[in-house]
């Protein structure tokens, strides 16, 4: 599973256990479903592909990811209309 060492495709590098995932997203939609678990819809740029590839895999493979956000920085945090 994550312990083992994956080529995800040409361009991307090999990935081992304690690599983390890194990106830049916004929250979409964050709903509720029937069971009452939540279900967080993410919006990244384009410049995620590589990490979305490797999201990907890892449904592919039913791993089960530990998430962790937090606030980007100022200087690259995206501004909505609303000016949030």
């Amino acid at each position: 599973m994550l312990g083992e060492k994956v080529v995800y495709n040409k361009r991307m590098a090999r990935k081992k256990k304690d690599d983390a995932i890194i990106f830049q997203a916004e929250v979409v939609k964050v709903m509720t479903m029937a069971d009452g678990s939540p279900r967080v819809i993410l919006g990244a740029s384009e410049n995620a592909i590589p990490q979305a590839a490797m999201l990907m895999e890892c449904q592919r493979r039913g791993i089960l990811l530990e998430i962790t956000c937090k606030e980007a920085p100022k200087t690259t945090a995206k501004v909505d209309k609303r000016g949030l």
